[in-house]
């Protein structure tokens, strides 16, 4: 006879991994389910020169429910301190001079709403490099984790839901959150169990990704550690480039810096070779007109393209819980989340943690916009 798990939680990224440690804590039988060998989505550790760091640029607005966050990740991990506040102030490059960002004037880049957390004048430094954080996630979770398993359909039967898993293998729960990216929910579940007014708004949602530029300088380029926003001169079109330089340490005998860079840009358009190489000259460009000699002793550089950061307004300004009719089905894709990366993935979490019974501390406020307005709205599939 199958098993039937109290709970089946797909996808690994960050708020999967909060939410599968939680009700194993709590005692629940659970299974962790992936498509990738690793857990972590896109704070999986890499590879070569560049391996320990962690992929992509990372940035942490401090702000109260920030510190939160983390004040929680710290308790529920059995850490000391596991970041400071550090002054950011953002600085731009123009007229052959840094000068302080003072914004965009009247034309607003492409996913304006995801940067916006980014522009402001503190910031949450980690002492540990978050994919050190989720192998600890990992080896509290134990054998619960099922990597290479690519959910292909969810069923809901009468006794159970059933999760196939690379077109084949069955696994059984009474409940399934789906933890992965809400896009890809649409395929797995009968179309009937999703209303049409929301079936039309998710496909016409945009998923935001980006292209992420690290790089190893076989010296020291600057002593700034505000993030930086380069724009490029007024011929070229508003393309963003948002970076930090982080504190140079001593490698073979010599000083050296790591710093990391990213551009927000649609996912087709990551898709397509010719716009990828292309948006990764202007970045360099945008570099090398603030930093004439940064890109000249480069001993490492590393491409990063998320699967997705995050969505279009259509569907993120709603503030919404999705469930199933039932409750057997609980949305916690991060996305559907106002606040980026850790701080987006952890609220949306402990949100669904807590209808699930799971959760009854402070951030148990579903998707807060950045300014901590609140739009009260649930959605019943």
């Amino acid at each position: 006879m199958s098993i039937i798990y109290d709970y089946i939680v797909i996808g690994a990224g960050f708020t999967g991994l909060q939410i599968a440690l939680q009700l194993k804590n709590e005692g629940a039988q659970i299974a962790l389910l992936d498509n990738q060998e690793q857990p972590g989505g896109s704070h999986r550790s890499g590879s070569g020169p560049l391996g320990s760091f962690d992929r992509g640029f990372r940035f942490y607005p401090a702000s109260d429910i920030a510190e939160q966050v983390l004040h929680e990740i710290e308790s529920t991990m059995g850490y000391s301190q596991i970041y400071s506040i550090k002054e950011n102030s953002p600085i731009t490059f123009s007229t052959n001079e840094f000068k302080d960002f003072l914004g965009f004037g009247e034309e607003t880049p492409y996913a304006y709403d995801l940067m916006r957390p980014f522009l402001t004048d503190k910031r949450c430094e980690l002492s540990k490099p978050f994919n050190e954080i989720i192998f600890d996630y990992q080896n509290k979770l134990g054998d619960v984790f099922h990597p290479r398993s690519m959910v292909t359909k969810i069923n809901f039967e009468s006794d159970a839901v059933n999760v196939i898993v690379n077109g084949s293998k069955t696994f059984k729960a009474r409940q399934v959150v789906y933890a992965a990216h809400i896009k890809d929910l649409l395929p797995l579940v009968p179309a009937e169990f999703l209303p049409s007014k929301f079936r039309q708004r998710l496909g016409k949602a945009h998923v935001v990704t980006a292209i992420c530029l690290d790089l190893l300088h076989d010296q020291v380029v600057s002593e700034r550690e505000n993030l930086h926003v380069l724009q490029g001169n007024q011929k070229e079109e508003l393309v963003p480039c948002f970076g930090l330089f982080q504190r140079p340490f001593e490698k073979d005998g010599k000083m050296v810096q790591l710093s990391q860079w990213m551009i927000f840009i649609p996912r087709n358009q990551s898709e397509e070779p010719e716009e990828t190489v292309s948006l990764l000259k202007h970045l360099k460009r945008q570099i090398k007109r603030a930093y004439p000699n940064a890109l000249d002793q480069v001993s490492a550089e590393r491409i990063f393209v998320p699967e997705c950061m995050g969505l279009s307004e259509t569907l993120k300004s709603q503030g919404e819980l999705v469930k199933g009719q039932d409750e057997r089905l609980w949305v916690a894709s991060p996305e559907l989340n106002n606040f980026p990366q850790l701080l987006g993935s952890t609220l949306q979490s402990r949100w669904i943690l807590s209808h699930l019974g799971f959760y009854s501390g402070s951030l148990a406020q579903g998707p807060l916009e950045p300014d901590s307005s609140h739009i009260e709205t649930e959605i019943n599939l």
